[in-house]
């Protein structure tokens, strides 16, 4: 039997991936879509992180393991990129879960439709709930210029589309999503909001948005005002844009 390249490359950088790394990891091993490669990239972890990554890969062959000294989230993901095999690239965080028919869902909307980014609607866990993340009707292009309505680990996109725009602009340690979601506004890429919520986001006290808050406001300003800029100099993307119906087809 010849081999044959995965559909898809999931990739997940881990930074001391604590408790959740297990539960995180099982999300993508039990999807029903099972055409993928799952690159795991341990960026310096200094706890056990490792040792449950080889763990698991022992178990499944689909495991990539990538080992490294901490050079960052934004980094570690264009590292993935340059080896990922598969046609499609997908996100997934360390402390977060992917409900079981996340790939399955989502693969039609740039396999057989020819978007270049599918995200979704999120389930938040928050001290032991969970509930929905409110999403909104407003047109993308400009709910950008106030924040990023997108979870990043619900990204699943097209890789030679972010070969050719260079991959995560590493000049953003942080915001590195946000600032991805404008450059394919701002270029002419298909983006589809699933308006079903096919990811659960963990927020704890070690969430990089509660460590790095004025870290991420910092790059998140510069991210909007870049954003707001390109709007005033190209209305028509936002006229073109909002009379789109972003949660059906």
């Amino acid at each position: 039997m010849s081999y044959t390249e995965p559909l898809i490359s999931v990739v997940m950088p881990v930074y001391n991936g604590g408790p959740y790394l297990k539960e995180s990891i099982e999300s993508i091993l039990n999807q029903t879509f099972k055409d993928f490669e799952f690159i795991i990239i341990n960026d310096g972890s200094t706890d056990n992180s490792w040792h449950v990554i080889k763990e698991y890969a022992a178990k499944d062959k689909r495991i990539v393991t990538v080992f490294q000294e901490n050079i960052g989230l934004t980094k570690s993901l264009n590292n993935g990129i340059r080896m990922a095999k598969g046609k499609y690239i997908a996100r997934q965080d360390a402390d977060d879960i992917s409900l079981c028919n996340r790939l399955q869902t989502q693969i039609p909307w740039l396999e057989e439709k020819g978007y270049d980014l599918c995200c979704s609607r999120t389930w938040l866990i928050k001290e032991g709930r969970v509930s929905p993340r409110i999403g909104y009707f407003f047109p993308k292009p400009l709910v950008l210029c106030i924040y990023n309505p997108f979870i990043h680990g619900t990204y699943l996109l097209k890789k030679i589309m972010l070969l050719e725009i260079g991959g995560y602009d590493e000049s953003f340690l942080y915001g590195q999503d946000y600032r991805l979601a404008t450059l394919l506004y701002a270029k002419g890429k298909r983006v589809k909001y699933l308006r079903e919520s096919l990811y659960k986001t963990r927020l704890t006290n070690m969430s990089i948005g509660i460590l790095k808050s004025k870290e991420q406001k910092k790059c998140g300003d510069i991210i909007r005002n870049k954003w707001r800029k390109f709007l005033l100099t190209h209305p028509t993307l936002l006229l073109k844009n909002a009379s789109k119906n972003f949660y059906k087809e």
